[in-house]
């Protein structure tokens, strides 16, 4: 059997201990310092970082192919998430050389 890697990194807005994280626009304000500022003066989050919610919790899900595109920014966005010790599902050899003493929730696709 083939295992399939996961396409997408996500950062879901609950703590390891199960509490919803904490401001309720924590992923707009993470999305928005990688945005620029479209037409009509218009905010454009980075096209590898998106918002959503997933099982009723506000959600940043992240293209991994913007770990190969922009190591430094998946880099960060990967520490605050383990930093605030939010629940993340992603391919765990992708997401291994990030850990310190982290906890990871494995997700296949």
């Amino acid at each position: 059997m083939v295992e399939q890697v996961a396409e997408h990194t996500v950062i879901y807005g609950v703590t390891a201990e199960g509490r919803k994280f904490r401001p309720n626009d924590w992923a707009e304000r993470l999305a928005g310092a990688f945005a620029d500022h479209g037409r009509g003066r218009r905010l454009c989050y980075h096209p590898h970082i998106k918002i959503t919610h997933i099982d009723n919790l506000k959600c940043i899900q992240i293209d991994n192919r913007l770990e190969r595109e922009n190591p430094l920014l998946f880099q960060f966005l990967i520490h605050f998430a383990f930093d605030n010790q939010l629940k993340v599902e992603g391919d765990t050899a992708l997401l291994q050389p990030y850990m310190r003493h982290y906890v990871l929730v494995q997700y296949l696709v």
